[in-house]
């Protein structure tokens, strides 16, 4: 009793109380992406790319964005998460340091 039931189908969660087989829909989570993807087998469409700044990323794709280069950037499933890395910058050895474009830590 409880035990899960597989029927195949991926858009649906079933299972076994008092021998009888009972089937839920599976409810899929909202995608973050204006054209998801339904993939065979798979019950819940999914996104397979992110848009940051007007330019579109693949799922699984580690960029750093135009607008700040001590940003490093993951799309996974339509969503973009980021990461700041100047925190790893080097100890500056001289007085006046500056930052140049599109380089994250000064020199």
């Amino acid at each position: 009793d409880g035990e899960k039931v597989s029927t195949g189908d991926p858009c649906a969660h079933c299972t076994c109380l008092d021998g009888v087989v009972r089937c839920e829909p599976v409810s899929c989570p909202p995608v973050a992406c204006k054209d998801p993807v339904q993939q065979p087998g798979q019950c819940c469409p999914r996104c397979e790319q992110c848009e940051h700044e007007s330019r579109t990323f693949n799922d699984g794709q580690i960029f750093i964005p135009h607008s700040n280069p001590c940003l490093r950037c993951h799309c996974q499933a339509g969503n973009v998460s980021c990461d700041r890395m100047d925190q790893n910058c080097p100890p500056v050895r001289c007085s006046h340091p500056a930052n140049l474009v599109g380089q994250c830590c000064p020199s």
